[in-house]
């Protein structure tokens, strides 16, 4: 009997031993998780490992909590202007990451097909600013009105920043991209002094 008990003993210490060290294992260090400050008129965000930080205009949006999509990464931020249908998401990760825009745009495409969800619809390469953008629409019969997307690249720093702005637009992918295009332009990146 007191060989079963200090045997059941063992294993529950152990479980709970195994479930430290995987605990522990997931926690990401605080220099690898993304910080977004708000400033008087831009959200500030950054990784602190990185030598860049980006300054996104405040206008209506806010950080989500506990947002959809990546979330479960700790390098992932999600903003959004609810008034006017406008979100912007996106990862900070390292340059030697970047397999390139039509690579990533491929894969991306492909997981979309794997996934069994819309495939994108219009989509075109383009140059906004200093970033390097695929935009596209995806068809989602449940919506009323066009999902339009830019997916934007950027590398500075050993960086590289993700972005996904999408809006939703009553009329045309056109009129949608547009507030898109210009509020990617709007985003300043900056090296962070030493």
């Amino acid at each position: 009997m007191l060989v079963k008990t200090l045997s059941t003993c063992l294993a529950r210490l152990c479980l709970l031993g195994a479930a430290l060290v995987g605990a522990l294992s997931c926690t990401v260090p605080p220099w690898d998780r993304m910080v977004v400050a708000e400033k008087a008129d831009a959200y500030e965000i950054t990784v602190p490992v990185s030598h860049v930080q980006m300054s996104v205009p405040k206008a209506g949006f806010v950080p989500v909590r506990n947002p959809p999509g990546a979330a479960d990464s700790a390098r992932y931020f999600y903003l959004a202007d609810q008034a006017n249908h406008i979100y912007i998401s996106g990862w900070f990760e390292p340059a030697s990451r970047f397999p390139g825009v039509k690579s990533l745009w491929s894969e991306q495409v492909q997981d979309l097909h794997r996934r069994g969800l819309p495939q994108p619809q219009s989509s075109a390469f383009l140059t906004l600013g200093e970033w390097e953008a695929v935009s596209y629409e995806l068809v989602v019969p449940e919506l009323s009105g066009h999902d339009c997307h830019i997916r934007a690249h950027h590398l500075q720093g050993e960086t590289w920043i993700d972005l996904h702005l999408s809006a939703l637009a009553a009329n045309s992918c056109e009129e949608g991209r547009a507030p898109l295009a210009a509020l990617l332009k709007s985003i300043r990146i900056t090296e962070k002094s030493s």
